[in-house]
């Protein structure tokens, strides 16, 4: 099964000999691709579509695993019992959603389960829910796929705070590292807020009050990713 880079990072955060239950999974790839790796012992892909359900269970039929994947119709953890999987990925959905997903089946991971999750947006409410739920963040990956950027979390059962909002936006762990993709990310952002306060600042007095607002708002998330690049990056834009 070849993978695409982004499932393949996914994948590769999936600690060996885990028992997994791939929320959302779609066509089924990452739990084809870690079974025939001889990485997991068996897997659960579960969606909430019967259309991409069936597409999964018809990759799984096409690889002869039947009898190591299980292709399952639910909404999010619903339908999923706590002694069945050791390793819960969910990807592809924005943070909100992701949050609501973990936090509705609390009682399924029952804090002991490993959680391997590519948030599309909103990723500091992940890293927010993940504390409140009592885990700690114990990876991050950051990286471009076919010219977008991607945010893998992986979490693990503990006690963790972030003492600072900017580590809930951007990941701690990354920050930490210096990460040379968030690097690039940050400057581009500034770079566009950059550009959006000149178009703004070129208005003057014609800006409206939710325009004069969202220019004050800009120009302190621009001297936050100053600062950021600074600390971390020894950097200036």
């Amino acid at each position: 099964m070849e993978l695409s880079y982004r499932m393949k990072q996914i994948a590769d955060c999936v600690t060996d000999g885990m028992r997994i239950a791939d929320v959302g999974t779609d066509h089924g790839f990452i739990p084809i691709y870690l079974v025939e790796e001889g990485r997991i012992p068996s897997a659960i892909a579960m969606d909430i579509g019967e259309g991409p359900l069936k597409r999964a269970s018809d990759h799984v039929c096409q690889h002869g695993l039947n009898n190591m994947i299980e292709c399952r119709i639910s909404d999010g953890l619903m339908n999923l019992r706590a002694d069945e999987a050791d390793t819960i990925i969910i990807s592809g959905m924005g943070g909100g959603l992701m949050s609501r997903i973990l936090e509705a089946g609390e009682s399924v991971l029952l804090g002991n389960k490993e959680l391997v999750l590519q948030p599309q947006s909103e990723n500091y409410k992940i890293r927010k829910t993940l504390h409140n739920m009592h885990y700690r963040i114990v990876e991050e990956r950051f990286f471009q796929d076919e010219g977008k950027y991607y945010n893998i979390i992986k979490a693990h059962p503990g006690e963790e705070r972030y003492e600072f909002p900017w580590e809930y936006t951007y990941g701690k762990l990354l920050l930490e590292s210096a990460d040379i993709k968030l690097k690039e990310f940050i400057k581009n952002r500034y770079y566009k807020w950059q550009e959006i306060c000149l178009s703004l600042q070129d208005k003057g007095a014609g800006q409206t009050e939710k325009q004069n607002r969202r220019y004050k708002e800009l120009s302190l998330e621009l001297k936050e990713l100053e600062r950021l690049l600074k600390v971390y990056w020894d950097s200036t834009v």
